[in-house]
């Protein structure tokens, strides 16, 4: 999983342990099923990278729990147009 891109910046984010534990878990079933054991910002760009690929409106957003919203129904419907 590791990227080829020469041309990436480095960005220190937060994350509580909850979060944190959730990637690791996620690593852990990649490593234990047979892949490769990929780092946590592997698994954060690739969120991100999919993330890119809908459209949000975020317009006006005044809370990090009010985008946490707007971005979850985007999520919602664009999961809905994929399975018609």
């Amino acid at each position: 999983m590791k990227n080829q891109n020469k041309n990436l910046l480095m960005a220190n984010i937060g994350m509580n342990k909850k979060q944190i534990k959730f990637i690791d878990e996620i690593v852990g079933e990649i490593r234990f099923s047979g892949g490769k054991k990929p780092p946590r910002s592997s698994i954060v760009n690739i969120f991100i990278k999919i993330a890119m690929l809908i459209k949000f409106d975020i317009s006006g957003v005044k809370s990090e729990k009010e985008a946490e919203e707007r971005f979850l129904q985007a999520f919602r419907n664009a999961a809905r147009k994929s399975k018609k």
